[in-house]
């Protein structure tokens, strides 16, 4: 893997060099350390690391330069090849948290809900990978093909994962209230919420950016599609919002009705 960083732009800067134990087959920056430098998040084989940002102070000269770390690198192995990654705020936690898609077709989330600072600290005060806790959300027979994304489709306080599958024709925005049913979990009954909506869609939509597009502070999604070079669609958070309040059978905030909702605008695509 090659990094390109440089204070005259990445395109003009030599890369750091570093190597994988396979293909890469998916990479998410994101902060996962407390540090303010962004982190990337790498998937390869069945492996998944964390390569953690650091000032290289390629500003200086070359004996300030000499005096940088070297990098610093996490590492877990998974019984299962990892297929897609993504990371943010996926349970409310205030915290990042790396959603992982795993050839097992099961969509899984890492994050430190509920584990003691004590047990998980290694430098910088920071949880290590290997113990970050690890959960099933999702198993929903996706294509080895499909990836994962993230982005803040609604007001409430979490970033879905959105899993687009262009095998299926359909992309999917999950949505986990884990960190509120951690801390309301001495009265509440039953297991960790999950909630989806799943938009049905013509095209083979390939990539799914997440993006600001207009005046809210939410992400907008613009679709790219096999076969073509220009965007599929563009659909605003205000369209695509298929958030779901109560657990009845139909009306207002059922998971019913978002699928109708979703289902009344897959003509848009």
């Amino acid at each position: 893997m090659l990094v390109f960083e440089g204070p005259q732009g990445a395109l003009r800067a030599s890369p750091e060099v570093f190597d994988l134990p396979e293909d890469a087959a998916s990479l998410a920056l994101g902060q996962l350390d407390d540090s303010y430098e962004m982190d990337l998040a790498i998937a390869a084989g069945h492996e998944l690391m964390f390569l953690h940002g650091r000032d290289r102070k390629l500003s200086l000269d070359n004996e300030r330069q000499a005096q940088v770390r070297p990098a610093d690198i996490e590492q877990r192995v998974f019984p299962f090849m990892i297929t897609s990654i993504a990371v943010g705020d996926f349970s409310g936690s205030q915290s990042s948290e790396v959603a992982l898609l795993g050839g097992d077709g099961q969509l899984r989330v890492l994050s430190t809900i509920g584990m003691r600072k004590t047990s998980v600290t290694g430098k910088k005060g920071r949880s290590r990978i290997e113990n970050w806790n690890s959960r099933v959300v999702a198993s929903n027979g996706w294509a080895p093909t499909a990836k994962l994304s993230g982005a803040r489709m609604s007001s409430t306080a979490v970033d879905n994962v959105v899993v687009t599958d262009a095998d299926n024709h359909s992309i999917e925005l999950i949505t986990s209230r884990a960190a509120e049913f951690e801390k309301n979990q001495r009265t509440s009954r039953g297991a960790e919420q999950v909630l989806s909506a799943r938009l049905e869609v013509e095209a083979e939509p390939e990539t799914v950016l997440p993006m600001r597009l207009n005046g809210d502070a939410l992400s907008d999604l613009v679709i790219l599609a096999r076969g073509r070079v220009a965007p599929t669609t563009v659909m605003t958070a205000a369209a695509m919002t298929f958030i779901v309040t109560n657990t009845n059978d139909g009306g207002p905030g059922s998971l019913r009705q978002a699928i109708l909702d979703a289902n009344a605008i897959r003509e848009q695509i």
